[in-house]
């Protein structure tokens, strides 16, 4: 019977263990509003990796083979946040959870003329957006902590363009793959934008 106990509260623990871990790197997300149409669909359900860009500033991880560090010396476990993710973050000023693509860097310059967006003077090729607006925005540079970021369904999304970019910090994780509804399961294609460009 002690033994019968003992079995089941270490099945317990793993369970709980293995809840926290997994808690701690993956999140369900679900989409609201038509903002990266036709890539996302509202209501769908997606699940983010949060440990994709996890950073740390201990210098004894420089030896580890994943390790990814930027030229201005942080230092990423896996990768640090690319142009074309699809990511979820945090916004401050309406505390809402929103998912955009990642289009600007830090330190890049991001001008939009007629609905097309360039980078540090570069016309971008943008396959997923099939529904273009035609703002214009003169060109800002990002600074070393910001991101810009814009919806795939550019009429109906409001990103950057209108807020401003986004600080590091506010970033939870790289989208990884839509698991609602089953019919539309699917891992995401993170498209960078200048790809096919350079």
């Amino acid at each position: 019977m002690q033994s019968f106990f003992r079995d089941f509260l270490e099945t317990l623990l793993a369970a709980i263990v293995l809840f926290v871990v997994i808690q701690a790197l993956l999140q369900n997300f679900q989409v609201v509003g038509p903002s990266m149409e036709p890539t996302v669909l509202g209501g769908e359900l997606v699940l983010v990796n949060k440990a994709a860009y996890i950073q740390t500033n201990n210098n004894m991880v420089r030896a580890l083979p994943m390790v990814n560090e930027e030229e201005n010396g942080s230092i990423h476990l896996f990768k640090a946040p690319e142009r074309g993710d699809i990511i979820v973050f945090h916004n401050e000023a309406t505390d809402e959870y929103l998912i955009k693509r990642l289009i600007g860097l830090p330190q890049d310059t991001i001008a939009i003329k007629d609905g097309y967006t360039s980078i540090n003077g570069e016309v971008i090729e943008e396959p997923y957006v099939e529904n273009r607006s035609r703002d214009t925005m003169h060109p800002i540079k990002l600074n070393a902590d910001q991101y810009f970021v814009m919806g795939d369904n550019r009429p109906f999304s409001r990103d950057s363009r209108a807020t401003g970019p986004i600080k590091r910090r506010t970033i939870i994780g790289k989208s990884w793959l839509r698991f609602w509804p089953p019919s539309e399961f699917k891992l995401f294609n993170h498209l960078n934008p200048l790809a096919d460009t350079q």
